[in-house]
């Protein structure tokens, strides 16, 4: 059975690094195929595995372009894949129709509460062929739905790849990833309140264009507390001790939480904000410890619960990891993405 994946917009590194995983994966069960952008970041992360690389020139960073779906249409119609994966791009979806070839669709790339999933399992409707894979990229679960309807809804799993660790490590590292002023200045103010009663330090990834503010506001606001700054770049090379502390401290339901299941994958213990996206996600007292978003005092305290308390810093890496290994590591969405394409009617690969 032939896949071929599509991508037309610029997509993060975590999600990057699930969708190289994911592709990589499957290519050891289907022919699987990646149609995206000339210079996209997959295409290097996939050097070395058996997917096909298939880059086109886009009409820039956008997920419809009439001009993109003819170049899609031609690739499509030469290379006659069995169905096309869309992940955000309505250019392939477009190109799929066109060709007569059933086309599966990511759609959802942010939280989708419960209420709302529901509400849309038995509303669905899709073109002839079409089959929506809904919120692919954070859930995980069966097929909610198969049977003649044109448009079928799965729930797919949400794969994040194993973390290596540096090793002991000298103290304790709490270590966060912050992507706007408000996130940086609440751990910075909270990683201050924190020092006061135990020692440890912090280690923040910031964008390269925030880093100066973030540098700003740990001089003013750190009172002492032992405070790194680090370009977000460099992330994706860090390696953490098994003495670190992650950090979640996004303050809405928009972002996959690949990060936070990656330190999941390497038994560290978790902090996250207490949104409704984080408690579907994360078993509060048994996964991690929530706090309440946006407020340093409830940061810092959940900061020293864990820190000062062995037992808790055990059980919540002991649970961060059972939780991994069950539900979130790429061994399970490949189980669940090749059952589905299986589902199609389609075969794997000889």
């Amino acid at each position: 059975m032939k896949i071929m994946h599509a991508v037309s917009v610029a997509r993060t590194d975590g999600e990057n690094i699930r969708l190289a995983s994911l592709l990589s994966g499957l290519s050891e069960r289907f022919e699987i195929e990646l149609m995206a952008p000339e210079g996209s970041a997959l295409f290097p992360m996939l050097r070395g595995t058996r997917v096909k690389q298939i880059p086109i020139r886009s009409e820039g960073n956008r997920d419809f372009s009439l001009t993109d779906v003819y170049k899609m249409q031609r690739v499509m119609r030469s290379e006659r894949p069995d169905a096309v994966h869309s992940h955000a791009s309505r250019s392939a979806r477009a190109a799929a129709r066109m060709c007569g070839v059933s086309c599966l669709v990511s759609e959802c790339g942010g939280f989708v509460p419960p209420a709302l999933r529901r509400s849309l399992c038995p509303a669905a409707r899709g073109r002839r062929g079409e089959y929506t894979v809904l919120a692919s990229e954070i859930l995980t679960g069966e097929l909610i739905s198969r049977g003649a309807s044109p448009s079928r809804i799965a729930h797919l799993g949400c794969g994040a790849p194993e973390l290596a660790l540096s090793g002991e490590g000298e103290g304790v590292t709490v270590t966060a990833k912050c992507l706007c002023p408000d996130e940086y200045r609440l751990v910075i103010s909270a990683a201050a309140r924190a020092a006061r009663a135990a020692d440890f330090r912090t280690l923040l990834f910031v964008p390269e264009g925030a880093r100066r503010e973030a540098l700003r506001a740990a001089a003013l606001f750190s009172s002492g507390a032992d405070i790194e700054i680090r370009p977000l770049s460099r992330l994706s090379e860090y390696l953490p001790s098994r003495n670190t502390l992650f950090v979640y401290p996004v303050l809405r339901d928009e972002r996959l939480p690949i990060l936070p299941m990656r330190f999941m994958s390497a038994s560290l213990p978790l902090a996250v904000s207490a949104t409704a996206a984080n408690r579907e996600f994360f078993a509060e007292g048994s996964e991690a410890l929530f706090f309440i978003p946006g407020d340093p005092f409830s940061l810092a305290e959940c900061i020293l619960r864990i820190i000062s308390d062995e037992a808790l810093w055990n059980k919540l890496s002991h649970g961060a990891r059972a939780a991994w290994e069950s539900r979130y590591s790429s061994e399970k969405m490949l189980e669940e993405y090749g059952n589905f394409y299986l589902a199609l009617g389609g075969a794997p690969s000889s």
